[in-house]
């Protein structure tokens, strides 16, 4: 499939009406979540494929409807990688595998390009020197391991855990940017960078630099990679499936419960994610003892914080 054919089908999609059948805390079939906004508050009106640096890539445009855009423009439109390749690496070989993708970071990227025109620019850190932020770049990473810089803008660090090489790939001006954005590493609180580092996968042996952020990847090429995960889409699983016969899942966002006489909680979401497997465990196991498996694709298993590359480009 080409990069044309790919980004209609992509469009098809994501401005497919609803099931009417389907609760508005459940998935579809497309197993896009639209319990936050996505097809009411934010809608895509187009998608165009456009050249980039690390191949080609989707100009996705969108509209919103939300109160409080203030003086920013109701229209606006994102950068995401769309490169053949990138797209096998990570397992978004058909649209349907990266629709729910395309649908979470639309909507992540609301705050983006409403928060700058609405509070203006936030002003920079008053930070080091670089030479000193370097060494806090070293510092940091020398708590999992032993950190050497064995070429420019390049860092192997060997955990005493026992796990594989962890290589950074970074220049002196990036980490600057990563520093003004999350600040300074800190002890004793747990912080991005101790988000970023604890929840790197095992097959996430890179961090790389991508517009602005530091972020885990299986590979050191751009765009950043993860894992692939078995698509949630195909045939139902038999009702005499197997002990491995576990890859058909079901996500469900559960409504809110009502407490008679007691008022909601003022800023506590009231809902909640839940993983609801398809099939039984094998007899003699209860379900809630398998060993943990990959959450449905729209969760992806081992997120990096930075969730999938992207890059919005102003209205």
């Amino acid at each position: 499939m080409d990069d044309e054919e790919y980004a209609r089908e992509l469009f098809e999609i994501l401005t497919r009406a609803p099931d009417p059948d389907v609760a508005p805390w459940q998935l579809g079939d497309d197993f896009i979540d639209r319990n936050d906004g996505f097809g009411t508050d934010l809608r895509v009106t187009a998608i165009d494929v456009v050249p980039g640096a690390y191949g080609s890539q989707l100009d996705v445009a969108f509209v919103l409807d939300v109160p409080y855009l203030g003086d920013a423009p109701a229209t606006g439109s994102l950068l995401l990688p769309l490169d053949r390749e990138w797209r096998g690496v990570c397992g978004y070989e058909m649209p349907e595998d990266y629709a729910p993708i395309v649908a979470m970071r639309l909507m992540r990227s609301i705050h983006k390009h409403v928060e700058p025109r609405r509070d203006g620019p936030r002003p920079r850190r008053d930070l080091p020197p670089r030479d000193v932020q370097w060494d806090l770049l070293l510092e940091r990473l020398n708590r999992e391991g032993e950190a050497e810089e064995v070429a420019p803008g390049r860092i192997v660090v060997r955990p005493s855990s026992g796990r594989t090489d962890l290589t950074v790939i970074l220049t002196p001006e990036q980490w600057e940017q990563v520093l003004d954005r999350h600040g300074i590493p800190q002890t004793g609180t747990f912080d991005f960078y101790d988000e970023l580092l604890g929840s790197t996968c095992r097959d996430q042996r890179f961090l790389v630099f991508w517009e602005g952020e530091l972020v885990a990847s299986t590979r050191e090429q751009l765009p950043p990679t993860t894992p692939p995960t078995t698509p949630l889409r195909g045939d139902p699983p038999t009702a005499r499936g197997g002990e491995g016969d576990r890859r058909h899942v079901r996500v469900v966002r559960l409504p809110p419960r009502r407490h008679k006489g007691r008022a909601p909680r003022v800023g506590v979401e009231p809902t909640s994610l839940v993983l609801i497997q398809s099939q039984a465990g094998p007899a003699g196991r209860p379900t809630g003892e398998c060993p943990a498996k990959p959450r449905a694709r729209l969760g992806r298993g081992c997120r990096d914080p930075a969730d999938q590359p992207g890059n919005e480009r102003q209205a």
